[in-house]
């Protein structure tokens, strides 16, 4: 292929406890795609996972999601541009010593949280974007409100470094309109969270997880 195309060719292969669905959204996630985006992508699904979605019933808790929740979290990943919705966010933090800077990083503790409200409700048609800090963890634990109503708890990926990572996130996950989010880092050696905004998906993904 290389020789083909003349082009350098990167090859990436997985654990298949994984699975291909879980792996393809880690990527997309990762500075590989998000910073240094590739111009064609040749994606190898064995015949045999086809038929076994993200939410194949013995897949392991970590790697298994909804089909619709995980083409929402794919869709917001390979947004190349956010369009943002008139929504305002403000930031808060809470929990043992928590506070966020307009700049820096902060070591955070099991329990610390981070409160993302809306000025407005978000439904299914907005994601959150971000840029994160989490050195130190590869999970981040996530709850979303409709004001002091739990609606739904859920966990992000993360690199767990201590570079800056583009968080993207879809925010209602089949659970109506949210107006909170609230992410606990749990024990970090620096954590910051910076320019979020709820954006726009676009009207054919939309369409897609309306037909799952």
């Amino acid at each position: 292929m290389r020789f083909a195309l003349q082009r350098p060719v990167l090859n990436f292969s997985i654990n298949a406890d994984a699975g291909p669905w879980a792996v393809v959204r880690g990527y997309l996630a990762d500075d590989a795609f998000q910073v240094g985006q590739p111009k064609l992508i040749i994606w190898e699904l064995p015949e045999r996972a086809i038929g076994l979605g993200p939410n194949y019933q013995f897949r392991l808790p970590r790697f298994k999601m909804s089909s619709a929740d995980w083409l929402l979290q794919v869709a917001a990943l390979v947004e190349p541009d956010c369009q943002a919705l008139p929504v305002r966010v403000t930031l808060g933090a809470g929990g043992r010593g928590m506070a966020l800077r307009a700049q820096g990083k902060v070591a955070t503790s099991v329990g610390d949280f981070v409160d993302l409200e809306f000025d407005k409700p978000v439904d299914v048609s907005g994601y959150l974007s971000a840029l994160l800090v989490s050195d130190g963890t590869k999970q981040i634990d996530a709850e979303v409100f409709n004001n002091a109503t739990l609606l739904r708890k859920f966990r992000l990926d993360v690199p767990g470094d201590d570079r800056v990572n583009a968080l993207k996130t879809p925010l209602s996950l089949g659970v109506g309109s949210v107006t909170r989010l609230r992410l606990y880092p749990g024990l970090t050696h620096a954590f910051s969270l910076q320019t979020p905004k709820v954006c726009r998906y676009q009207e054919n993904w939309l369409k897609n997880v309306a037909e799952f």
